[in-house]
C-alpha cells in the first residue's frame, strides 16, 4: 500500500561433509627399513593441515622407528581428527655360528653352536642351538634361524680336516 512489496531471499548454505580420516596400517616385513603412512582424507574444507606426533608434516610421512603415533588432520574450518597409528618392525637377526675349532684332524669331534634365536635348523637335520659334528673331510655346515618376529637369516661354516687322507679337503 505504500508502495512496498514483499520480497523473498532465498539462500542455500551448504555445510562441507565430516572430515573423516583413513590410515592403513602397512604390514611391516624384516627387511623394511621404513614404511610411508599416507592418509587418506575426505569431507570437511581444504586444504588441510597434518600434524604426525605433534610435529607439522606433508604426507606421505615416513616412519623409521616402532611406536604409537598420533596423525592429526585439520581441515580449513579449524575441524580436526585424531588417529592413532601404531607401527611395529619386527626385530631382525642374523645367523651366527661358533665353532670349537675350525681346522681339526678328520673323526675329532667340533661343537657348533649358534646365536641365540627361536628355531634352529642346520644341514644335518638337527634343531638344537648346539650340535657336534665329527667331519672326516672338509665340509660346509649351514645353519638357518628365525625368531619369534618372522625374520630370519641363513649362515654357513666350513670346518677344515687336515692331515692324514685328505690332503686338499673335499
Amino acid at each position: 500500500a505504500n508502495g512496498c512489496s514483499d520480497t523473498t531471499i532465498t539462500i542455500d548454505i551448504t555445510q562441507p561433509s565430516n572430515l573423516s580420516v583413513y590410515v592403513g596400517i602397512p604390514i611391516v616385513h624384516c627387511s623394511d627399513q621404513s614404511v610411508l603412512i599416507v592418509p587418506v582424507v575426505s569431507g570437511g574444507e581444504q586444504p588441510y593441515s597434518y600434524t604426525w606426533n605433534g610435529v607439522s608434516v606433508i604426507p606421505p610421512i615416513n616412519v623409521t622407528t616402532s611406536g604409537d603415533y598420533l596423525l592429526v588432520v585439520t581441515d580449513a574450518n579449524g575441524l580436526s581428527q585424531t588417529v592413532e597409528v601404531p607401527i611395529q618392525f619386527p626385530i631382525p637377526i642374523t645367523a651366527t655360528i661358533n665353532a670349537s675349532a675350525t681346522q681339526v684332524s678328520a673323526g675329532t669331534p667340533v661343537i657348533l653352536t649358534a646365536n641365540q634365536a627361536d628355531e634352529y635348523i642346520w644341514s644335518t637335520g638337527a634343531t638344537a642351538q648346539s650340535i657336534v659334528v665329527t667331519p672326516t673331510e672338509t665340509s660346509n655346515y649351514w645353519l638357518y634361524v628365525s625368531n619369534d618376529s618372522g625374520c630370519s637369516d641363513v649362515t654357513s661354516i666350513s670346518i677344515v680336516v687336515t692331515g692324514g687322507d685328505n690332503p686338499g679337503g673335499g
